[in-house]
């Protein structure tokens, strides 16, 4: 089935430059283009008739990311910057990152299936890119807005959660949500070398 996955090129997040994510023949799917001169400026996605397909918006914090695709709204969490992201709406836990070897699975919490799977692999004249494949078809264009999504997070080296606790009280949710103000990458780096080695 060649329409159920689409190709972004890595180097754009490197380079700081808007893009074209292409289906498996090289026609465009979308184009994607954004100020790129900070985290939290918004990401408009465009078919490729030209009208807007999807966005994907940082809140006040950069902290968690709003997907807007067509008229539904979704949330990307991010837990711990390169290792753990979640897509509210959708209910697809990510475990690991985009530079990693091997294949970054978005895992369904309804039923534990592979929903979406991104590996990096060369494409036509685009160099490496993100190959983002879906089981659903109707789930193409969210997937792809979660993999640009975790693409600028990680390019940025942006700010983490935290690992939810699902024990907090209220009080406890409502103050990590709306007081703190994140773990920056580096607090994350300093926090795993000083975690006794098992």
């Amino acid at each position: 089935m060649p329409f159920n996955r689409v190709y972004i090129p890595v180097q754009a997040f490197e380079d700081r430059r808007d893009f074209t994510i292409r289906y498996e023949d090289g026609d465009v799917f979308a184009t994607v283009k954004r100020d790129w001169s900070d985290e939290k400026n918004p990401t408009e996605i465009f078919a490729a008739s030209g009208a807007s397909m999807a966005a994907v918006k940082p809140d006040y914090k950069a902290l968690s990311y709003d997907l807007r695709v067509g008229q539904y709204r979704y949330e990307l969490h991010t837990y711990l910057v390169f290792q753990h992201y979640y897509v509210k709406g959708m209910l697809w836990d990510v475990r690991g990152s985009l530079e990693n070897d091997k294949p970054l699975n978005f895992v369904s919490e309804e039923n534990d299936k592979k929903e979406v799977t991104i590996k990096t692999v060369p494409f036509k004249n685009d160099g490496l890119c993100y190959e983002v494949r879906v089981r659903d078809i109707s789930h193409l264009r969210i997937a792809a807005a979660a993999t640009v999504g975790i693409a600028l997070k990680e390019a940025y080296k942006g700010l983490s959660e935290g690992e939810s606790d699902e024990n907090a009280s209220w009080l406890k949710k409502f103050q990590q949500h709306f007081l703190d103000h994140g773990i920056t990458y580096d607090e994350l780096q300093k926090q795993a070398s000083e975690e006794p080695r098992r």
